[in-house]
């Protein structure tokens, strides 16, 4: 029953983020005064399953502000959907029926400890797989999780002018490139970068 349920939920969001209703915009957001997980629990919406591999990772303290190890930090977020994904293409039915380490080491691969706005992301290029060419420019970073990544800003085109069109944020690793669908939620303990829903969980 909790497979069927599952399945429903993200037919009904795949059905709903059409191009004329959902936009991956990439802009800036702004400051609010709470923490992360505090954010992210006035926002099921989108957040709703994060806040649940938060919880049974057993970080809660680090997401609401109170690791004294890490006080900030920047969170590339996996959103509602790519979670979802994720229970859906490894056959789980909640959240709760994995291993709280599991969950805590996949959650760290999203987290680093330097604050990265988005203005400081240089421009670069993404990875090309055939012929296999590396990206180019951008910056590299390290993860809670111990896996590196690199993110750069890439401005498209704009009736055929060069550079013209609208900038874009990409975190990439494991030469899969994924762009940043919101930028600069800032927080009391730090700074989010929303992923767009059409990553998968776990992938980074």
């Amino acid at each position: 029953m909790d497979k069927i349920v599952l399945y429903l939920i993200v037919g009904i969001v795949l059905t709903g983020c059409t191009k004329e209703n959902f936009i991956d915009t990439g802009l800036a957001v702004g400051y609010q005064d709470c923490s992360m997980l505090e954010y992210m629990k006035n926002n099921p919406g989108n957040w709703d399953s994060t806040v649940v591999m938060i919880e049974h990772a057993g970080l809660e303290k680090l997401f609401d502000g109170k690791d004294p190890d890490y006080p900030k930090f920047t969170f590339f977020g996996p959103k509602k959907l790519s979670l979802l994904r994720y229970l859906l293409d490894n056959d789980i039915e909640r959240i709760k029926d994995m291993d709280p380490e599991e969950c805590r080491e996949m959650i760290l691969e999203y987290v680093c400890v330097d604050l990265i706005l988005r203005k400081d992301v240089p421009k670069g290029t993404a990875f090309l797989p055939w012929p296999p060419i590396p990206g180019e420019g951008g910056m590299d970073i390290s993860m809670l999780g111990g896996n590196a990544c690199r993110l750069f800003a890439r401005t498209q085109d704009y009736e055929g002018l060069p550079e013209a069109g609208a900038t874009y944020i990409y975190l990439e690793s494991r030469r899969k490139t994924t762009n940043i669908a919101t930028s600069d939620l800032r927080f009391t303990n730090g700074i989010i970068h929303a992923l767009a829903t059409k990553h998968t969980f776990g992938s980074l």
